[in-house]
């Protein structure tokens, strides 16, 4: 009996330590966070949207003019909505992608990430919805904080690091650029 109760304690123990790995952790502040998560800044303003969110009357075409706000939220995250923009890994466009997540979604050569606003953007919109499905199949609600930390870590690691700081500060994004739902009956 006590050999059963020693066997199951340490297959919890090694699954634990298996689960805890999908996301690179380090000590950080005295508390524990996924690797390369950033400090979190002041959330905005409930109502105030960042100036580069606004569509500008010089430019229509915008590359992040009128996207979704999850979306837009990933991509000032990521860059501050620099479309240009190139990862120290490598990453490309305003939402970071790597070579892998752009050839699923896009025929085109990578190089195209950074130089292909309107493709980006697509693929953007092609990989929120694939991360979608995985959550799903998961059996993961597809939450604000799970999706940025899909988009981040993998759909693997959404689980467990939903709680980071870069998951925390898309979301409130989000919620800030979301317009209330008023409701027609009192």
């Amino acid at each position: 009996m006590k050999t059963a109760l020693v066997t199951v304690l340490v297959v919890i123990v090694f699954a634990g330590l298996f689960i805890v790995s999908l996301c690179p952790w380090k000590p950080a502040a005295k508390r524990w966070r996924c690797a390369g998560a950033e400090p979190t800044p002041a959330p905005p303003r409930e109502g105030e949207t960042p100036s580069f969110c606004r569509r500008r009357e010089n430019d229509p075409e915008a590359p992040l003019a009128g996207l979704p706000p999850l979306l837009f939220a990933l991509a000032s995250v990521e860059t501050g909505g620099d479309a240009t923009a190139i990862g120290p890994g490598g990453e490309r466009s305003a939402w970071q992608f790597t070579p892998e997540t752009w050839a699923r979604h896009s025929r085109l050569p990578f190089l195209f990430a950074s130089s292909d606003p309107v493709q980006a953007r697509q693929v953007a919109e092609l990989h929120l919805a694939y991360l979608t499905a995985e959550l799903y199949r998961r059996h993961l609600a597809p939450t604000n904080e799970h999706l940025a930390a899909a988009w981040r870590y993998g759909p693997a690691s959404a689980r467990i690091c939903a709680g980071t700081d870069y998951a925390v500060r898309v979301a409130r994004l989000t919620r800030a650029l979301t317009p209330p739902v008023i409701s027609p009956h009192p």
